[in-house]
């Protein structure tokens, strides 16, 4: 006789039939201490709840696949786990985010085992913060301009903050959280996709997550283009570059202008103070109105 249990009753069965209000009320840890606690959905095949002994409960693919036992010399079915993601990581992140989630996850486990050398896009944005920026710029084409510190250290920060979310917790929230776009679900950041499985839609999705600050999801789409280019450029990937077709939000910026009454005034009082005090500062004033030079390249200049 198949048991019931009241709404919030511990759940003990190890399969039984899940909602949202069993799986996040009515299930608590029971084992040893060390491994997790497995529970099964019986209303849909495949899908797996973890229950570790802190409490933490993470939603998991299961698939039976055939692989060869060494110790017993024969091709036996085994159970091989994929996980889908974890519950406490984002308030979507709940039993109908992993049913919509779990038909992806398992089509990719049926195929073909993934080769050593293949890495994620997360392993490829370190490695070009490593040495992608000791050559010349890649946006170039007609003379060659290398790199400039501040744009080193700006491409550095939107790496490390929106593909590797090594920001604040919100950031990382934008950018994990699980949403539906083109009719896809999306439950991971780009960091953690296989460079393989990466297309135009998984960049999207980043653009689509930072559609509130279009300024930021213009340069970060822009860093990941650089960072695919530079790897198809030294040959580390034989792919094309998914960022290539991909459409910018349009941004509003707001250029403040100097009147030309206030040009005229300070290039006036540079020019005929500059002999009686400060004439390095004047000078260096003017030349920054007059080139049009960035700041930190005329502060490198020496005086002669």
């Amino acid at each position: 006789m198949k048991r019931t249990y009241n709404k919030r009753e511990n759940i003990t069965d190890t399969t039984f039939d899940f909602t949202q209000q069993k799986v996040q009320y009515q299930i608590q840890y029971q084992g040893n201490g060390k491994a997790p606690d497995k529970r099964y959905d019986k209303s849909i095949q495949g899908l797996c709840l973890f229950v570790y002994p802190s409490g933490i409960k993470t939603f998991y693919a299961v698939r039976f696949l055939e692989q060869y036992n060494k110790k017993k010399n024969r091709t036996e079915k085994n159970a091989v786990y994929k996980k889908i993601f974890r519950m406490e990581d984002h308030p979507q992140r709940n039993y109908a985010a992993a049913k919509l989630e779990l038909p992806n996850i398992l089509s990719r486990m049926a195929l073909p085992k993934e080769k050593k050398d293949e890495k994620t896009f997360g392993a490829l944005a370190k490695e070009f913060i490593k040495s992608g920026f000791g050559g010349f710029r890649l946006m170039d084409k007609s003379d060659k301009h290398e790199y400039k510190q501040t744009t080193i250290d700006k491409y550095t920060k939107l790496i490390n903050t929106y593909i590797l979310l090594k920001g604040g917790q919100k950031i990382r929230d934008r950018l994990s959280a699980v949403i539906t776009f083109e009719d896809r679900v999306s439950s991971k950041p780009l960091k953690d996709y296989a460079i393989n499985e990466i297309d135009q839609w998984h960049i999207e999705c980043v653009q689509t997550r930072l559609k509130d600050t279009k300024t930021t999801a213009n340069d970060v789409v822009k860093v990941i283009s650089i960072i695919y280019s530079w790897s198809i450029k030294k040959k580390k990937l034989k792919i094309s570059n998914p960022v290539a077709n991909i459409t910018k939000f349009r941004e509003n910026k707001i250029k403040i202008k100097m009147s030309d009454v206030d040009r005229d005034k300070i290039l006036d009082y540079c020019s005929s103070k500059a002999f009686d005090f400060f004439p390095r500062f004047l000078t260096y004033v003017a030349l920054l109105m007059l080139i049009g030079k960035r700041e930190i390249e005329l502060l490198e200049c020496c005086w002669k």
